[in-house]
């Protein structure tokens, strides 16, 4: 049931996605990291099936709105001749993230458990949502 939330939240996230206009992708991007760990957060405190799947839909959305703003911000900041070299060290650094978050991930839920797993990675993609969201709005605020 979790991966079909998932999947569900992922296919809604990005039809989204694709509708998100110019001025409004990097908010977006800050909403989608926010709103991915406020769900990965509230599986940590699900002590039952339906909000779990309901959350994990709900990160599946932030997920794929993420992936897709993250991409179309460096591939606007990026000259078209190294889009290719953009993309490829993108997709290592994601790996490694990936590697090195399982690896994390592993580590804290061996010793507190799945629930507190979710929870401290809520928490961490709250921090970085936040830091970015506050981010935009100090260059903004500079910006006029």
């Amino acid at each position: 049931m979790l991966e079909v939330g998932l999947i569900a939240g992922l296919f809604a996230g990005s039809a989204v996605a694709g509708r998100v206009a110019a001025e409004l992708r990097r908010p977006a991007l800050a909403g989608s990291i926010l709103l991915f760990g406020a769900a990965i957060l509230t599986v940590g405190f699900s002590a039952t099936l339906a909000p779990a799947v309901a959350a994990i839909a709900l990160s599946g959305i932030g997920n794929a709105v993420y992936s897709v703003m993250n991409q179309t911000a460096l591939l606007e900041a990026s000259d078209q001749a190294v889009h290719g070299a953009v993309m490829a060290a993108r997709f290592a650094v994601a790996q490694a993230g990936k590697a090195l978050g399982l690896g994390a991930g592993a580590v804290v839920t061996a010793r507190l458990g799945a629930r507190s797993g979710f929870a401290v990675i809520g928490v961490g993609l709250l921090a970085v949502g936040t830091t970015y969201a506050l981010h935009l709005l100090r260059s903004r605020t500079a910006g006029s």
